[in-house]
């Protein structure tokens, strides 16, 4: 994935496809629960990975562009929600009112999870790795192992070692929200 992201900074086509092709489904779920509108989560996920290539310049480090994506989608997801609420405020006297509740607890999870996802890209390549293929490619130990020409013990040892990282990382952050997101992630595999 490094290679790939390498070209897509220098605007290989085919890289940036193969990073779409990756992290699509990921971005999409990720702001059709922001804002609970598939349509408009599809347009902002594809305006998210265009705002993205045409700033790719500005990426110093590959290892981040993930998180770039993210924010850019978090913000665009953001500014959906705004333009919503004040579309409301013309045609509804109840849209007066400030954020509902679905929409401020989109706006933390969004913002967590921004975060979140900023820590794996800051674990060790090998840690990183294995941590992506279990739990955004819902690979099990096994192909994980077959495709990295490693042992299902070391595919272990990674995994164990990303979760104690991202644990301790957690644990200094003393935030409640970010454990139980962190478990509800390391309960899944």
């Amino acid at each position: 994935m490094k290679e790939v992201l390498n070209k897509l900074k220098h605007g290989d086509h085919t890289a940036f496809k193969t990073f779409y092709d990756f992290h699509y489904s990921f971005v999409f779920r990720f702001v059709n629960k922001l804002i609970g509108n598939e349509a408009d989560a599809q347009d902002i996920t594809v305006e998210s990975f265009t705002i993205l290539w045409q700033k790719r310049a500005r990426i110093k480090d590959p290892q981040t562009v993930r998180s770039y994506l993210f924010t850019i989608s978090k913000n665009a997801a953001l500014d959906y929600l705004k333009k919503s609420k004040i579309a409301r405020r013309y045609t509804s006297e109840m849209s007066r009112a400030a954020f509902s509740h679905e929409e401020t607890n989109a706006v933390i999870w969004a913002t967590v999870m921004a975060e979140f996802e900023q820590r794996i890209t800051d674990l060790p390549p090998g840690c990183r790795n294995v941590f992506e293929m279990i739990y955004y490619q819902n690979l099990e130990t096994d192909e994980i192992a077959n495709k990295l020409n490693i042992s299902k013990q070391t595919v272990l040892n990674q995994k164990n070692k990303a979760i104690q990282l991202m644990r301790k990382w957690v644990a200094v952050q003393n935030n409640l929200l970010l454990l139980e997101v962190f478990e509800i992630w390391a309960r899944r595999h």
